[in-house]
């Protein structure tokens, strides 16, 4: 267990119950099992984090740590990673970050859907917690989709 999984665990205790099952919702199920016992032990402690500690926790950390070497992101790749996400949902990461892939994205999608991508986002911005966990949790499932990817090229070579 890293310290990342228990500030994430904090941060994610500080919110209101459908927002955290809403981001929950979107991790890969062996971090949703970590996190979720992670909350649980915090709840069985009575702890609740106070707005300060939770400020401190969201400014300790980058909003997502970048690839590391050697694994490329292709719109192939984010294409893979996003398209059962939300129109809204797409347009709002699209926005947070200037992609190398993202213009390559916008072309796999094809018209229709690039437009209603780019007509979605939501008119409120984000809070700075929930555009860190999104971050994170993309960059996490871009670099598995990516390293997926390169193993399955290798079998088919």
């Amino acid at each position: 267990m890293t310290d990342g999984y228990r500030k994430a665990a904090l941060v994610l205790s500080s919110l209101a119950g459908a927002d955290r099952d809403w981001i929950l919702g979107r991790l890969q199920a062996g971090e949703q099992a970590e996190l979720r016992g992670l909350l649980q032990e915090l709840r069985s402690l009575g702890f609740a984090p106070g707005a300060s500690l939770v400020k401190e926790l969201v400014a300790s950390r980058p909003a997502a740590e970048p690839a590391p070497p050697g694994v490329v992101v292709s719109a192939a790749t984010a294409f893979a990673v996003l398209a059962r996400e939300p129109d809204w949902l797409i347009a709002l990461l699209l926005r947070l970050r200037p992609w190398p892939w993202r213009e390559a994205f916008l072309r796999l999608l094809g018209t229709e859907w690039r437009m209603r991508v780019q007509e979605s986002l939501p008119a409120a911005e984000a809070r700075p917690k929930v555009v860190q966990a999104l971050l994170a949790a993309l960059e996490r499932r871009l670099q598995a989709q990516a390293a997926f990817t390169s193993e399955e090229e290798e079998w088919h070579a």
